[in-house]
């Protein structure tokens, strides 16, 4: 019995840690925002939506991809990191973000347990159309 209850510990503790599922690796955490978005669940949850929002963009927008990487790093330094470590500030960036990149998800991607607050969608990153015209 002591050694079952001994494996079930080990699997609980083992299951807490994986619990976090940032899009980054929490051990490898630096900042303070990061440690920030680690340290709490609902953060963490939607640092990851953010990660596959991005991923879905990404290939959403092919050729538009590289502009997508420079705004996705400016929405970082200029709205994400001008939280700090306020996690109501954090939580409410992220719901915008994911809204600004909502239309870009592949229907099975979009993010159905969460409603997303109506905001500006994101543009920038949609490449022209190449004119085929002789």
């Amino acid at each position: 019995m002591a050694k079952f209850v001994g494996l079930f510990l080990a699997g609980l503790f083992l299951f807490s840690q994986q619990s976090h599922a940032a899009s980054f690796d929490c051990a490898k955490a630096k900042s303070k925002i990061e440690k920030a978005i680690c340290a709490d669940q609902s953060l963490s949850n939607l640092d990851e939506y953010l990660g596959r929002y991005y991923g879905g963009a990404s290939e959403t927008v092919k050729d538009g991809a590289g502009c997508l990487k420079v705004e996705q790093r400016t929405w970082v330094k200029t709205v994400r990191d001008a939280c700090g470590t306020n996690t109501d500030c954090l939580k409410d960036a992220y719901l915008k973000r994911l809204g600004a990149l909502d239309f870009l998800q592949p229907g099975v991607s979009r993010l159905k347990n969460i409603e997303l607050p109506s905001v500006p969608i994101l543009i920038a990153a949609i490449a022209p159309a190449v004119d085929s015209v002789p």
